[in-house]
């Protein structure tokens, strides 16, 4: 017999356990012919901050801190509260002007706990070969997936 509140239908329920703010951003890169030419290794662009988790980001664009690959790194602005790691996952995807994903050969991610707060850049980069982004506009656009898990609650 069927507890109550329950179904018998044969559909699957399903709870969310964890908790995580996601917020998904494009980012416009243009004069990137210039920015490679004139760039240096440690040079880089920062987009403006935007929020996702109750935390401040920005994007950092390396056009030449790779050989072959443009980089990008997930930056940490705000300081994380009570000395607690801030848990997240950043997936950047190339898209094309109208759009869309350009290839799944073009997409790239990284996971962090970021612990010491403003200014943390991420340890690993997302890359993009640099011939992917070149293109006769002279610009690239990335789309930006960033999830920040709160933390699990402990019982002490």
């Amino acid at each position: 017999m069927p507890m109550a509140g329950s179904t018998t239908t044969g559909a699957v329920q399903t709870m969310s356990v964890t908790a995580a703010a996601t917020g998904v951003y494009d980012f416009r890169f243009d004069g990137y012919c210039l920015t490679e030419e004139f760039a240096g290794a440690t040079d880089f662009y920062q987009s403006e901050a935007f929020s996702v988790g109750g935390h401040c980001w920005a994007i950092r664009y390396y056009p030449n801190r790779q050989f072959s690959w443009v980089s990008l790194y997930l930056v940490l602005l705000s300081e994380p509260a009570d000395d607690a790691s801030v848990l997240v996952h950043v997936h950047a995807t190339l898209v094309d002007m109208s759009g869309h994903p350009t290839s799944p050969r073009h997409q790239d991610s990284t996971s962090q706990a970021f612990d010491s707060g403003a200014g943390e850049e991420a340890e690993l980069p997302m890359e993009f070969w640099k011939k992917a982004v070149a293109n006769d506009n002279d610009f690239f656009v990335v789309r930006c997936t960033v999830s920040v898990l709160k933390e699990p609650v402990s019982f002490e």
